[in-house]
């Protein structure tokens, strides 16, 4: 037998800003257009897809941005966790999510749809709103906001009904327990 002590560490995490690309703009962030304009130089220019984060304060200014994912010329994998890892570390209250698509075709896929669905489900979980998540083509940089085509995602209905079913299932175990 061995008698090792194993002791648990503490972890020391901080937030270090690193030189790079920087933020064009100091404004609030009211439209996807204001959006678009800060990341749209960054992202047309890509010949592989790419997502970026950028973290939002209270006031609906940008704090910074981060690259979370980079894919090939049609996808890119992107993490949940690596979404809002640097929104975290940045204090932000609300995040940005943008990818590019390097064909210049707007149009969001099956993934994208899927991939904002568990971003806004997350970020309910943590108390950072997505607040758009936007597809940027490359070229001319037209956009594809899903926050304006579907604005549903963003919304409690979602949640509201996977809440009432699991109220309405605990119900129907209480009765069947107190039949027994």
């Amino acid at each position: 037998m061995n008698n090792k002590t194993y002791g648990l560490k503490e972890v020391n995490v901080r937030l270090c800003l690193k030189e790079g690309n920087t933020l064009y703009s100091q404004n609030e962030i009211c439209t996807p257009k204001d959006a678009v304009s800060i990341m749209k130089d960054v992202l047309i220019e890509m010949d592989q897809e790419i997502a970026l984060v950028v973290n939002v304060d209270t006031k609906g200014k940008p704090i910074n941005f981060s690259m979370v994912s980079m894919g090939d010329i049609n996808r890119s994998l992107v993490s949940v966790r690596n979404v809002y890892k640097s929104a975290i570390l940045s204090n932000a209250t609300s995040i940005i999510l943008f990818h590019n698509h390097p064909s210049g075709d707007t149009q969001p896929s099956i993934e994208d749809f899927n991939v904002t669905n568990r971003i806004v489900e997350a970020g309910k979980l943590l108390g950072i709103s997505l607040l758009d998540h936007i597809i940027v083509g490359a070229f001319d940089g037209r956009e594809y906001s899903f926050r304006t085509s579907n604005p549903d995602i963003f919304e409690n209905r979602i949640r509201e009904n996977v809440l009432e079913s699991l109220l309405e299932d605990s119900e129907v175990e209480e009765e069947d327990e107190m039949e027994m």
